[in-house]
C-alpha cells in the first residue's frame, strides 16, 4: 500500500514535497517520511491520494491512525479509495473519523469502494467552509447525509454520487446556492431524484434500466445549461414536454429514455446540441427548436461523450449507426429531413458496417433526391459503394466527403471505386455540379496503396476533375521516411504525412 501526497510552495523557486507512508510485511512497520518540522507551517496546504486494498482490520487501524494525524495538517485535498480484497471474505469497512467534518481547509472530498462517511456529517453545526468539490462513487450512504450537506458545505460547487446504496430517494435541497455540477447514477432502483439548486448549471443523470420509473424534479433549476438523462424517467411526450419546459436557458441535452411508449417532442428555444439514443422511427420525433445547430441521433446506447460542437456555423444532423439499417430508415431518414427543413449538413458515421440497401425499393419510390449543402460518410470501405449509392438515389448534395480505410483495396478496386462515383456525378450533372472530397487512410505501405489513387490524373471523365483527394499516410513512429517520389507524383492532389 503506497499512500502519497504533495503541495507546493512558492517563495522565489517552486519546491514540492512529498508524504510518503508505505506498510510492509510485517505489518506493523511503518516508515513515514515528512517534511522536516521548520517546512511545516510554510506548507498549510496538503493533497492526499490513498488507493490500496485492505484485507482485515489491523491494516484498517493503521490507516485509520494516518488519516487522523493528516486531517489536523491543514488537509485541502482528500480522495481516499479501499478496493475490495479478493482473499477476505467479509470484507471491512472503513469509517472515516469525525474529525473530517470539522476541516475547514478541505477543499476537495472524494471517497469510493469500502469507506463510509461519519456520521458527524449528519450534524447541522458542523461546516465545511471551504468545501467545493464532493465525490462518492460506490459507498453507503444515509439518506439523511445528502440533505445535511447542503447546510454544512455553503461553497459546495460540484456533486458527484456514483453507484452509492442504501436509499431509494435522492434529494438535493435549495440551500447549495453554488452549486454548478451535479453528476448522480444509480442502478438500485432509485425511486424519485428531486434536485433543488437555482444555479445548477450541468446535470447528470444516470438511473438502471431493469428498475421501475423514476420520477425526476428539478423545476427550480432555471440556470440549467447542460442535461443529461439517462434512464426510465419519462414514459410519455408530454410528461417530457412539460419537464424540459422548466428551463429556458438549456443549450445541451442528451437523452436516452427507456420504455417509452409514445412519440418524442422536443420544445426548446435556447436548444443548440441534442443528443439522442434511441431505435424508435425517425418520423416518430418531433422539434421545436429554432436555435438548434447539431442534433446527433444513434439508433442505439453507445458511450459517446456529450460535447457541443460550438464552431458548427450550419445546421448538422449527425448519425451514428451502431444497431443495422436497412433501405427503409434511409427513407425515413431522407422523410425526417425534408419534414425538419432545417439541416444543411449530412453526417453518417457506420463504423460497424450494419447497412443493407434494397435498390429496387429505392427505385419505386420515385422521390426525388432531397438537396443538401453537404453530406460526410464514414464507414468501412466493404459498405462504401451500396451505402453511398443508396445515399445518392435519396440526397443530392453539393459537397460529398467520403473517409475510410482505403488501404484495404486493391488497385483494381481503387479504380472501380472511382469509376463508381463518377458515374453516379454524371447522372446528376444536369442538376448542377457536386464538389467530391475523399479522405484516404494509408497504412504504412504507401508505394502499393497509392498505386490506385493515381488513376486520378488519367480519368477521362469530368466529374472527377472537381474531385479533391486528401491522402492521408500513416506511418509508424519512428518508421522509415516515406520517399518524396511517391507523394511528388500526385501533382494535384493534397498528400500528408502523420504519425502514430
Amino acid at each position: 500500500m503506497q499512500l502519497t501526497g504533495y503541495q507546493s510552495f512558492l517563495n522565489v523557486l517552486l519546491k514540492t514535497y512529498y508524504y510518503v507512508l508505505r506498510l510492509h510485511k510485517p505489518k506493523e512497520l511503518v516508515r513515514v517520511s515528512i517534511l522536516p518540522p521548520a517546512k511545516r507551517e510554510e506548507c498549510p496546504q496538503i493533497q492526499i491520494k490513498l488507493y490500496t486494498v485492505v484485507a482485515n482490520k489491523k491494516e484498517l487501524d493503521i490507516i485509520d491512525q494516518c488519516v487522523k494525524l493528516i486531517l489536523t495538517r491543514g488537509l485541502k485535498v482528500l480522495d481516499i479509495c479501499i478496493m475490495k480484497s479478493r482473499k477476505s471474505r467479509c470484507q471491512p469497512m472503513y469509517l472515516l473519523p469525525d474529525v473530517l467534518s470539522s476541516v475547514s481547509t478541505l477543499t476537495f472530498l472524494k471517497i469510493s469502494d469500502c469507506v463510509m462517511l461519519p456520521l458527524s456529517l449528519m450534524v447541522d453545526v458542523l461546516n465545511f467552509k471551504s468545501l467545493k468539490k464532493l465525490r462518492l462513487k460506490e459507498v453507503p450512504l444515509n439518506p439523511l447525509v445528502i440533505k445535511h450537506l447542503s447546510a454544512i458545505c455553503p461553497l459546495l460547487q460540484e456533486l458527484v454520487v456514483e453507484w452509492c446504496y442504501g436509499f431509494k430517494k435522492f434529494c438535493v435541497n435549495g440551500r447549495l446556492q453554488n452549486l454548478k455540477k451535479l453528476r448522480f447514477s444509480d442502478n438500485n432502483e432509485v425511486e424519485s431524484i428531486d434536485i433543488e439548486a437555482p444555479n445548477l448549471c450541468e446535470c447528470f443523470l444516470t438511473v438502471g434500466e431493469w428498475g421501475g420509473a423514476t420520477s425526476a424534479t428539478l423545476g427550480s433549476c432555471k440556470q440549467l445549461r447542460t442535461l443529461y438523462l439517462h434512464g426510465p424517467f419519462f414514459s410519455t411526450s408530454i410528461g417530457f414536454s412539460d419537464f424540459l419546459s422548466n428551463f429556458p436557458f438549456l443549450e445541451n441535452l442528451s437523452l436516452y429514455l427507456v420504455n417509452r411508449r409514445d412519440s418524442l417532442t422536443v420544445s426548446s428555444p435556447s436548444l443548440r446540441d441534442f443528443w439522442l439514443y434511441d431505435d424508435c422511427d425517425l418520423e416518430e420525433i418531433d422539434f421545436n427548436t429554432p436555435n438548434l445547430l447539431i442534433f446527433k441521433y444513434a439508433n442505439a446506447w453507445d458511450y459517446f461523450t456529450l460535447k457541443s460542437d460550438s464552431g458548427e456555423l450550419k445546421t448538422c444532423m449527425e448519425c451514428h449507426i451502431i444497431d443495422e439499417v436497412d433501405t427503409l430508415w434511409l427513407l425515413k431518414l431522407r422523410q425526417f429531413l425534408e419534414k425538419a427543413n432545417r439541416f444543411k449538413i449530412l453526417r453518417l458515421i457506420n463504423l460497424h458496417g450494419r447497412f443493407s440497401v434494397d435498390f429496387e425499393l429505392l427505385k419505386g419510390t420515385q422521390l426525388p433526391p432531397y438537396e443538401l449543402e453537404h453530406v460526410e460518410l464514414k464507414m468501412p470501405i466493404r459498405d462504401m459503394l451500396p451505402v453511398l449509392d443508396g445515399l445518392l438515389w435519396c440526397f443530392r448534395p453539393r459537397s460529398l466527403s467520403l473517409t475510410s480505410i482505403f488501404s484495404e483495396m486493391n488497385d483494381e478496386e481503387q479504380s472501380h471505386f472511382l469509376k463508381f462515383i463518377s458515374e453516379k456525378l454524371i447522372r446528376q450533372e444536369d442538376q448542377g455540379p457536386t464538389n467530391i472530397r475523399i479522405e484516404w487512410f494509408f497504412l504504412p505501405k504507401p508505394d502499393r496503396s497509392l498505386a490506385g489513387a493515381h488513376c486520378l490524373h488519367h480519368y477521362p471523365q469530368s466529374p472527377l476533375k472537381r474531385m479533391k483527394v486528401v491522402i492521408r499516410i500513416r506511418i509508424r513512429s519512428g518508421a522509415r521516411n516515406i520517399r518524396g517520389g511517391v507523394l511528388n507524383k500526385f501533382r494535384g492532389l493534397w498528400a500528408k504525412k502523420e504519425e502514430f
